[in-house]
């Protein structure tokens, strides 16, 4: 199965061959775009599914798919996700949050989960033990703010947001956004995942994912897992739940 996420900033895929993963890429959504490197004379009559948060790209990248001669079902046009949602207005949920809840679940059964996803934006996602996702957190992505820092404070640099050698006492402004920034997010996720559970009253299993997943996700100990293609994970287990009922 070929599964494709159209995120905020990257489209994402990978290839599943039964649930083994055999190909998997990123490509930034810009005029540039090279959509020729997904491997669509590898999918051959195996099914591809598409779910996306950006729904300004959908149609260039189902026009490429069709020219390809690949059809591709579409989550919440073609088939549809069943979870449990928590949301005052279930409308609101973006696919990719549900998906990472889903795909989290069935890593880790009849538990409480919670995702993290390190993307332009960061989402604290919350799953019950009996399935249901009950919502989260949404704000602003390390790499986000270290890029808007220069636009609302001119004379700061825009800087990449790490941890640095000196630890907590960074000695130069550039080094003091970086290491501020990466520790705000990393020790407010922190705290975050330790509330969440004392909420809930019970342990949570937490799964990261998302672009910036690397550099933070040993820094959080609450952290169980890092997947990095969580979302499509959920994905093709979505829709093979949406065929088992046909």
């Amino acid at each position: 199965m070929l599964t494709l996420s159209i995120g905020n900033s990257n489209l994402r895929y990978a290839l599943f061959d039964d649930a083994t993963i055999t190909h998997r890429g990123v490509l930034p959504l810009d005029e540039d775009i090279d959509l020729s490197l997904i491997p669509l004379e590898k999918t051959e009559a195996r099914p591809c599914v598409l779910t996306s948060v950006r729904p300004d790209w959908d149609s260039k990248i189902q026009s490429f798919l069709k020219a390809s001669g690949v059809a591709c079902s579409q989550l919440g046009k073609d088939f549809s996700l069943s979870l449990p949602n928590a949301y005052h207005d279930t409308s609101e949920v973006g696919t990719d949050r549900l998906l990472g809840i889903l795909s989290a679940l069935n890593q880790f059964p009849d538990q409480a989960v919670v995702t993290v996803d390190f993307g332009t934006a960061i989402t604290i996602n919350v799953g019950s033990s009996k399935g249901e996702f009950l919502g989260g957190l949404i704000f602003m992505g390390a790499s986000t703010q270290g890029q808007l820092i220069n636009e609302w404070t001119p004379r700061l640099p825009q800087v990449d947001p790490e941890a640095i050698a000196d630890g907590f006492i960074a000695r130069s402004t550039e080094e003091a956004l970086k290491a501020g920034i990466f520790w705000q997010v990393a020790g407010g996720i922190e705290s975050i995942l330790k509330n969440i559970q004392s909420q809930l009253g019970e342990e949570i299993k937490v799964v990261a994912t998302g672009g910036d997943v690397d550099k933070f996700a040993s820094k959080i100990s609450l952290v169980d897992s890092v997947d990095s293609e969580l979302v499509l994970k959920g994905l093709r287990l979505c829709y093979l739940h949406s065929q088992s009922k046909h």
